[in-house]
């Protein structure tokens, strides 16, 4: 069993660095909220709605590169 100690050690430094990192991210998406909310502040919800449509689109569909023969 003292073999598997260090592994141990490592396994659970790598799992604090890992919860630490998501923390970070969560903070960060916080903030993020928080800013986007303010920003739509007094505009209908339809605005807040395509905002959010539109963001999320080009999070996970970015615009196709562009032919060379296209300008």
């Amino acid at each position: 069993m003292l073999a598997a100690a260090p592994q141990l050690k490592i396994a659970l430094a790598s799992i604090e660095r890992c919860q630490a990192g998501f923390d970070a991210k969560h903070a960060l998406f916080e903030v993020a909220i928080a800013r986007f909310s303010k920003m739509n502040e007094g505009f209908t919800i339809k605005r807040f709605k395509a905002d959010w449509v539109i963001s999320w689109m080009l999070e996970n569909f970015p615009p196709v590169a562009q032919k060379q023969g296209d300008n």
